[in-house]
């Protein structure tokens, strides 16, 4: 059942998600076997920036778990917006999760949410992780 909930992650199929919610599954101990990613993970790799969108607000409002972080790169959440330049979702993130995002955390090459955005240009990001820190 993870693994129809996570498919029905990255194919935006809302209604479905909401299906399987119903039949219990539960949004935080849901993880890819072969990436180790989370469902949060899994919208953010959406392209679409508008299914995007409504997709990881709807897994944020259902109690998926923002501090989650995957087996391989141990990116949280946070970390991963950074990597894949969603501005909107970093915003998203910041504004519903402040003061409980650990802003400091480092992935497996030694790097934070900060330095991915630093190293992709997201200004506004850069500038909203600074002002998080303090």
């Amino acid at each position: 059942m993870a693994k129809s909930l996570l498919q029905a992650v990255s194919e935006c199929r809302i209604q479905h998600v909401k299906t399987l919610l119903g039949f219990g599954m539960n949004l935080t101990q849901v993880m890819n076997n072969t990436s180790g990613e989370g469902v949060l993970v899994t919208a953010l790799k959406i392209e679409d920036c508008r299914k995007r969108g409504k997709m990881f607000n709807f897994l944020l409002k259902n109690g998926a778990n923002h501090n989650e972080v995957d087996r391989h790169t141990k990116r949280d959440v946070i970390t991963w917006a950074c990597y894949l330049g969603r501005e909107n979702e970093i915003r998203k993130l910041l504004d519903s999760c402040q003061g409980d995002i650990e802003l400091c955390r480092k992935d497996k090459y030694g790097f934070t949410c900060l330095h991915y955005a630093a190293m992709f240009g997201l200004k506004d990001a850069v500038y909203q992780l600074c002002t998080g820190l303090y």
